[in-house]
């Protein structure tokens, strides 16, 4: 078996030469410093539900610093990246005001803890358009992949718990610039999609721009980044917006 697989990469390394010396393998892990305006309704059968300010409501924390993990495989220009993370919001606070969430109402004057998570995973190709040339250092491409988006969120209050979760996978498109000038990559962004299934409508868009750093095969990153989510089905309105400065660590080969 050994001897095998030696006479295969053999064989490739003479058949493809340059598409082996074109190959580019990375990872990076990034910290997000992010901000969050979001506000939710989730309704249960008749009952319809409170469209709830998470700040301003349930005193959610609307900053914190998320880790991203990033993996990906280059050939010539075009890529192929996957990526994870997840938001983990949460806040306690006695309540100014009755709410109804998910058929269940909490009055006026109690104290509720409130917690959201929003679970990420996303695997996008990228590629440069073929009728915009920009040269060998420069691209104008475009993405096409897909995105797992998990919600869930819950309310609890002496003791009693309410929660909602969801997970969907969402195709996305979008465009992108990257620029390589000598060690520092420049590189622009934005996918999402807007659709309306009859029972789930929205969009998601997801955009970023940054540069990067190599020397070796380490490389170091900064960049801004926006995420935004807007959903409205039968039983469910969300719409968050993140946004905020990322840095970034990690290796190319």
């Amino acid at each position: 078996m050994k001897k095998i697989a030696f006479v295969l990469l053999a064989t490739a390394s003479l058949a493809f030469p340059s598409l082996l010396s074109a190959l580019e393998i990375g990872a990076e892990a990034r910290l997000w410093e992010q901000s969050l305006t979001a506000d939710i309704e989730v309704d249960k059968a008749t009952i319809e539900g409170t469209e709830i300010d998470l700040e301003d409501t349930l005193d959610i924390d609307d900053k914190e610093t998320v880790p991203e993990y990033r993996a990906w495989i280059e050939i010539g220009n075009s890529r192929l990246t996957g990526s994870y993370s997840k938001f983990a919001n949460d806040g306690t606070k006695t309540l100014t005001q009755s709410i109804v969430f998910d058929g269940t109402t909490y009055a006026a004057s109690t104290t509720v803890t409130s917690d959201m998570d929003i679970e990420l995973a996303d695997l996008t190709f990228e590629s440069p358009l073929p009728f915009l040339s920009l040269g060998t250092t420069a691209s104008i491409n475009w993405l096409a992949g897909v995105k797992y988006l998990g919600f869930e969120g819950s309310i609890t209050a002496s003791g009693v718990e309410t929660a909602n979760k969801v997970g969907v996978p969402i195709p996305q498109i979008g465009a992108g610039v990257r620029a390589d000038l000598l060690m520092i990559d420049v590189f622009a962004t934005a996918k999402g999609i807007g659709y309306d299934t009859g029972d789930v409508r929205g969009k998601i868009i997801d955009a970023e721009a940054g540069a990067g750093f190599e020397l070796g095969v380490f490389r170091v990153s900064a960049g801004y980044r926006i995420f935004d989510i807007d959903v409205d089905s039968d039983d469910a309105a969300l719409e968050f917006q993140y946004g905020g400065p990322f840095v970034g660590a990690g290796f190319s080969l």
